[in-house]
């Protein structure tokens, strides 16, 4: 199995981006990323090295899709999050999301073993590997990879994660993704601003080309069980609306829902939260479960 290149590293997302690695539509790859904040956290050692130079959750190069044309959707399968041996959370003097909020600026390492988060001597927190990083590039706008929007990037939700499947606009020829920030687990709010616990990981993915749906709002996930759409706005109110009405339009155009029928089952089953409240632009996210798509 083919691997991205791990030694370039792109702490932004634009198309004049250096191509590094090529796959072909439905072709399986690996990528192995780096922790958000670049050569400042080893993964595998658990080194911590402040004075290093730092990223901004570092993508792993950038990742064309061979034959992707702007207009399509390519979607990206997530198969395999196999974590490195190590991560970190950190904190500042402040609450990023409470500024009133004292604190005791705090970096914490930890080990990631057996499928647990080794938290201290008496605790340890199940882990759930997610993808916090995944995004493509945009025509005319260069933008950090602490940004989300239209084309994916830093959407920091646990959902994304093995098995899920990202829905993402093309809006450059290649698509031309950027993969990183992983995550060993995440709470929702995402509220030390250092994600949850901040590591690498190997990736397994396999990207494919469809047809862009008319009524295609911000990027789209699905598993075997649920579909989910998002929102990224401030105040976190718009996020919801966006996210809510991308999703009875989805139901609509896809499920055989009218759009007052999606409405009137989501008011009954709908899970719906903000999953971090950092970023320049809030994340909500709104899902149902497959078991309710009838309409």
């Amino acid at each position: 199995m083919r691997r991205a290149n791990p030694d370039v590293m792109y702490s932004y997302t634009a198309a004049a981006n250096d191509v590094t690695f090529t796959v072909q539509p439905g072709e399986t790859f690996q990528v192995d990323t780096a922790p958000t904040c670049g050569a400042q956290f080893d993964s595998h050692t658990g080194e911590h090295r402040p004075d290093a130079d730092g990223a901004i959750n570092a993508s792993t190069g950038c990742i064309a899709v061979e034959g992707a044309k702007a207009g399509q959707m390519v979607v990206v399968h997530i198969i395999e999050v196999n974590l490195h041996e190590f991560g970190y959370t950190r904190v500042g003097k402040t609450s990023p999301v409470h500024p009133g909020l004292a604190l005791e600026e705090t970096f914490k390492p930890v080990r990631l073993r057996d499928g647990f988060i080794e938290w201290s001597d008496a605790l340890k927190i199940p882990m759930n590997p997610m993808i916090g990083y995944i995004g493509v590039a945009h025509p005319d706008q260069v933008l950090s990879n602490a940004h989300n929007g239209p084309f994916g990037g830093n959407f920091d939700v646990p959902e994304i994660t093995a098995g899920t499947r990202v829905h993402l606009p093309v809006l450059v020829d290649g698509a031309r993704l950027h993969v990183g920030d992983v995550h060993a687990v995440q709470g929702d709010g995402e509220i030390d601003g250092a994600g949850g616990i901040e590591t690498g990981a190997l990736l397994t993915l396999k990207a494919e080309l469809r047809d862009r749906p008319k009524r295609f709002g911000n990027p789209r996930l699905e598993a075997n069980d649920w579909i989910a759409t998002t929102g990224f706005a401030r105040p976190a109110e718009d996020a919801f609306r966006q996210a809510l009405a991308d999703l009875v339009s989805w139901m609509a155009d896809d499920f055989g829902f009218t759009p007052t029928g999606a409405h009137m089952l989501l008011a009954q089953v709908l899970e719906a939260r903000v999953t971090q409240f950092v970023n320049p632009l809030f994340t909500y996210l709104c899902k149902v479960r497959r078991e309710y798509l009838v309409p």
